[in-house]
């Protein structure tokens, strides 16, 4: 409500003084200062949806301080600076965003190629690992592990009960988690 009584205070006063801005009545100096304030806009950010926001910002800018403005016959002028101002703190904005996203990428791309090579060195030091137990076992963790088996699969496929094939898999992991402390320590 508050808004729409100052733009109705801009436009009594932009209806007196119709003559004083190019001959136009009130909705013709209106039109003529939104495509004046959009050319400005559009100017400075090279962007129709960009420009489009900056003269709607300039607006409520502008309807806010219509009372602080000295010179009513400068009110064109007036409103493109304002649009030319927060044409520029937009930019502004937008830029420090995609500042902060390269940044953000450049840091994804070091991590990830710091983790891609921390886990190709842990998958060689497992697979070096899997290597130092006995065959059976081994057999066992990959048909466990890798391919998904249940331990009965597991028993059936290599002959042996379901229980040793549970205890093997178990002392196993025992095994490959020290072998792997001592390597890289507890995490």
């Amino acid at each position: 409500m508050i808004g729409l009584q100052k733009e109705d205070r801009m436009l009594q006063w932009s209806d007196r003084r119709k003559n004083v801005h190019y001959g136009l009545d009130q909705s013709e100096l209106l039109e003529e200062l939104y495509r004046q304030m959009f050319i400005v806009a559009y100017s400075k950010l090279k962007n129709k949806p960009d420009a489009l926001d900056a003269v709607q910002e300039s607006w409520v800018k502008i309807l806010r301080k219509i009372d602080t403005l000295r010179d009513r016959d400068k009110l064109i002028q007036w409103a493109k600076v304002i649009t030319a101002n927060t044409s520029i703190n937009i930019w502004k904005k937008k830029q420090q965003r995609n500042e902060v996203l390269v940044q953000e990428l450049e840091y994804d791309a070091k991590s990830a190629a710091a983790g891609m090579i921390e886990e190709s060195l842990l998958a060689a030091d497992v697979k070096q690992s899997l290597e130092e137990l006995d065959k059976d076992t081994r057999l066992m963790f990959i048909y466990k592990f890798y391919f998904g088996w249940k331990d009965q699969q597991i028993a059936d496929s290599l002959g042996y009960p379901v229980g040793t094939v549970k205890a093997r898999i178990h002392r196993g992991k025992h095994r490959l988690r020290k072998m792997l402390h001592e390597s890289y320590g507890k995490r």
